[in-house]
């Protein structure tokens, strides 16, 4: 009766309504839980596909950022990254191959 309540939450309001009030009947206290918020269904829907829609925007964004080949650093850790091979007996230019995204030297 709870599962049939959650299912109609969106759609049906009156028959959620009814379906919670049956389950509360029985003891269940997440649809009591359901029937005391003061939340409308449609803005509890609302909200959640928000939520999902965002995790989705956040999880695009860092896998564009984490593709291709080699790996991104800021221009200040790469000059640390270039002093400390210089400093090591290293030439300026005897380094792999390493993009920087977004950044030249």
């Amino acid at each position: 009766m709870y599962m049939l309540g959650k299912l109609f939450y969106d759609r049906n309001p009156k028959r959620a309504n009814y379906w919670l009030r049956e389950s509360a009947s029985y003891g269940n206290p997440h649809a009591q839980r359901a029937l005391d918020q003061k939340i409308s269904p449609t803005i509890a829907a609302g909200v959640t596909r928000l939520l999902y829609h965002l995790s989705r925007v956040i999880r695009d964004s860092t896998e564009q950022t984490s593709q291709g080949p080699g790996f991104g650093i800021d221009r200040k850790r790469w000059r640390e990254l270039m002093e400390k091979r210089i400093a090591t007996g290293h030439k300026p230019d005897d380094h792999e191959d390493v993009q920087m995204q977004g950044f030249s030297m």
